[in-house]
């Protein structure tokens, strides 16, 4: 883990105005870009910058150069490609499930030293994310999950869109008698390995 690195200017534009090769020459000289891409299909076409150059920076520099900025995605729901991107050394994966988690975990994204892909599921917009929150709330830290239920029968480990959808079913399955423990990792790079074992621990299944 690298850490926080201090903020530079802060620039958010579409990837329209801002494609990802610049971001990353931006991010590289001080400038923390927040890109943001109109889905997953602008990821995949970027595929060779993000997995090949913005995750890579550090390691090919032997820490000279780190390349902190941000990038968002909307997604229809799970399964578009965080998992693929998790996998990628050097990238932080974020995918929160409402609105006070995505606040703080895009503060944290805001002062994380590496490159850091933001999901953000659109079936939530725009009742998911809609109110207000404390705008001097501490960031949240990446690779803790969220316990959205507690159980104590079975686990369900799931994020983003998928949150909403896991809860209900944990409420029909508390009527049959069944305790399910719903976990919202929030952060799938890193991801809480520690939090999920605990919960098994006590459950048995997973």
């Amino acid at each position: 883990a690298s850490g926080e690195v201090p903020a530079g200017p802060v620039v958010h534009a579409p990837v329209a105005k801002l494609p990802v090769g610049q971001a990353m020459g931006m991010a590289m000289r001080g400038v923390r870009a927040v890109v943001e891409l109109d889905g997953v299909g602008d990821l995949w076409r970027a595929m060779m910058h993000v997995k090949n150059e913005l995750a890579t920076v550090r390691y090919r520099s032997a820490g000279a150069f780190a390349c902190p900025l941000v990038l968002r995605v909307p997604v229809a729901g799970g399964g578009e490609g965080e998992t693929t991107f998790a996998k990628v050394p050097g990238l932080r994966v974020v995918a929160p499930s409402r609105l006070e988690d995505a606040r703080g975990l895009m503060a944290t994204a805001l002062r994380c030293g590496d490159p850091v892909i933001f999901f953000e599921p659109r079936g939530l917009f725009p009742d998911g994310w809609a109110g207000e929150v404390e705008a001097d709330r501490p960031g949240l830290s990446f690779g803790r999950a969220r316990v959205v239920r507690p159980g104590a029968d079975v686990t369900l480990v799931t994020w983003g869109l998928t949150v909403p959808v896991a809860e209900e079913a944990a409420k029909r399955l508390a009527g049959e008698g069944l305790g399910v423990e719903v976990l919202d990792l929030r952060t799938l790079a890193p991801w809480d390995a520690e939090g999920v074992a605990a919960s098994v621990a006590r459950t048995g299944r997973l």
